[in-house]
């Protein structure tokens, strides 16, 4: 049976605890949520909205399949190509910047609305829709992959119709030929993390209409990392083939993380990078197909 809760904020938004980089700990939360539950909340307006809907242990393929995808992204994660120098929220990676930027153990798979930084030079815009090096250099992992994200998918599907269909017609936006979609799923880019405790922060550059959806693969003997909405002092256990579809431009992080190369939480973030859908024209650099938002594209 699945539980129906309401929250509210337990404090207001110019509260400035609540800011990009903060870390919070599960003592600062409330409640711990470990079943099926569907979180709503109250928006400034009154109206009744989506915080998350969990679901345990549903993600259903074959062990088989599902070692495979593990192996592929733990490899991609804990060691990685060397990848591109934004991460999702468009922010370059420095040593210097928020604990949530710097972690070379956080990868972005599928496609990319950037353009990688030697590609700078072709392009008077900064709205490029590309590949992502991993894809790209990978591509016969990628397309093992790709059954994976399409029950993750389905899963969005079942909990959440309207934004989902709202998310797919997004790709008839797309122009003809571009085909940069996750299989047949409402997302563009995938977010992998390994073993990598995220500090609070709201997401940006995916699509607002939209929600998150985040699922756990690994082990099932790390501790902590929970998921939590430090405002309304909720956090969700989530553990190896749980699904969560979430609004992620609330305040979002994780608790404190005990993993290691035995005890993995390897954590997948899908989405729909907003900006994709302005790639209007396309352009061949260094023998690879690119598209580009042009100067007369009718998004903005």
């Amino acid at each position: 049976m699945v539980q129906t809760i309401t929250v509210r904020k337990c404090y207001p938004d110019t509260d400035t605890r609540f800011s990009t980089g903060k870390l919070f700990n599960q003592s600062f939360m409330k409640e711990i949520i470990n079943k099926d539950t569907d979180c709503y909340f109250i928006d400034k307006d009154g109206k009744k909205k989506i915080l998350f809907k969990f679901r345990k242990n549903v993600i259903k393929l074959p062990k088989q399949k599902l070692n495979e995808v593990r192996t592929i992204y733990e490899n991609y994660s804990s060691k990685g190509w060397k990848e591109d120098s934004f991460n999702k929220d468009n922010n370059r990676r420095k040593y210097k910047m928020n604990l949530e930027y710097r972690n070379p153990r956080s990868k972005i798979s599928g496609f990319y609305d950037r353009p990688h930084p030697k590609l700078f030079k072709h392009f008077d815009t900064q709205i490029v829709c590309r590949q992502t090096a991993f894809t790209k250099q990978n591509f016969k992992q990628w397309e093992q992959v790709i059954p994976f994200f399409e029950q993750i998918g389905k899963l969005y599907k079942k909990l959440a119709p309207k934004e989902y269909k709202l998310q797919m017609n997004e790709f008839k936006k797309f122009p003809k030929g571009m085909n940069m979609q996750v299989g047949n799923t409402p997302f563009t880019t995938i977010t992998s993390n390994y073993n990598w405790r995220t500090a609070c922060h709201k997401d940006s550059g995916d699509f607002e209409n939209g929600l998150g959806n985040l699922t756990i693969l690994g082990d099932d003997t790390y501790r902590g990392g929970y998921l939590a909405f430090p405002q309304f002092k909720i956090a969700i256990d989530v553990r190896p083939f749980d699904f969560v579809i979430m609004d992620v431009h609330q305040w979002h992080c994780n608790t404190e993380l005990k993993a290691d190369s035995k005890n993995v939480r390897l954590s997948f973030v899908s989405y729909f990078r907003r900006n994709m859908v302005k790639c209007d024209k396309r352009k061949k650099v260094n023998g690879e197909l690119l598209y580009y938002k042009s100067h007369s594209s009718k998004y903005k």
